[in-house]
């Protein structure tokens, strides 16, 4: 026998059923929860009986519709695998204040000191008789001119250098923003290296001249601390190359859109990021009436549309990577 803390009285544990003497248990010792109003016990439900399965007889089963309870909306990967993984965020208008900062007015300045200034030089200096220049003109002209020659392939590759970080600083990949930190420096290094071996195979060495130059970008991109990694080689894309030459040549440039397409297709097959590969939703088409469209604007406007231009196609690529 057992007395019960906090009963009214006391009695044996039973295994079921009520306390002894109708009563409710009381509350713990030291105070609580006292029993319910009435002094009974909580007792079965109406009716009798326990608390039976729901109305109709077995268990509760799984969500209408069949199928386990699959995740809440906006987990797992967007449809197609498409949405979200590259976008460009790039305008025409900033890109125009960088080409005319980095390339136009270098180019201009470089003209004038190198090509303007001698050829008035040697303009001035003409016999009033003979029109004919002086004969130390050419001395001051030639050296000049090579001078200028090597000054516009610095500015040219610096420009270069200028487009190509404009073109990954503004680029998100999988919600990270890309950042370029290659200097014109080692751009200038890495094309002298690759101009050289395509002239002296006559355009032949093309295919390892992209899979080399894509490596080299690659290197200098930085995505919050991750490395995008090029695992293309030569061989893949030489087929593409002769094949894209030969029928855009044929087509008078009309097929140029499908062959960037297939370049497209196989540089970002063979672009990974951490591992994680990326691919590339061919569209000749629309890529065919958007640069119809880029080269009848940059016509109407004397090529001073090209920044907008450029900008459109970068997006229209980074909407098309998955």
């Amino acid at each position: 026998m057992m007395q019960v803390p906090g009963t009214n009285t006391s009695g044996s544990l039973h295994a079921a059923g009520y306390p002894p003497g109708g009563g409710g248990y009381g509350p713990p010792p030291g105070g609580g929860f006292g029993p319910p109003p009435g002094g009974g016990g909580f007792g079965p439900p109406p009716g009798g009986g326990g608390y039976g399965p729901p109305p109709g007889g077995g268990g509760y089963g799984p969500p209408p519709g069949g199928g386990g309870y699959g995740p809440p909306p906006g987990f797992g990967p967007p449809p197609g695998g498409m949405v979200g993984r590259v976008s460009f965020g790039g305008s025409g208008s900033a890109l125009f204040m960088t080409y005319l900062l980095g390339v136009g007015l270098p180019m201009f300045a470089v003209y004038a000191l190198f090509f303007g200034a001698p050829a008035a030089v040697m303009f001035a200096s003409r016999d009033e008789v003979t029109q004919r220049p002086a004969d130390w003109a050419p001395m001051v002209m030639v050296p000049m001119m090579l001078l200028g020659s090597i000054a516009m392939v610095v500015v040219g590759v610096y420009g270069a250098n200028k487009m190509l970080q404009y073109y990954w600083d503004h680029m998100m990949i999988e919600g990270k923003r890309a950042r370029y930190t290659g200097t014109a420096g080692e751009l200038f290094s890495t094309l002298i290296v690759h101009y050289l071996l395509l002239a002296c195979t006559g355009g032949l060495y093309f295919p390892w001249f992209v899979t080399n130059w894509n490596k080299w970008v690659y290197s200098k991109v930085d995505v919050s601390g991750e490395r995008l990694e090029f695992q293309g080689d030569p061989m893949s894309l030489i087929g593409i190359w002769l094949v894209g030459t030969l029928l855009t040549s044929l087509t008078l440039g009309i097929y140029f859109p499908w062959y960037l397409n297939n370049i497209y297709e196989w540089r970002w097959g063979n672009t990974a990021i951490s591992g994680r590969r990326f691919t590339f939703q061919k569209d000749p088409g629309g890529l065919f009436v958007m640069a119809l469209l880029n080269a009848l604007l940059m016509g109407c406007t004397l090529g001073f549309y090209a920044p907008w231009a450029w900008c459109k196609q970068w997006d229209w690529e980074a909407k098309h990577i998955g």
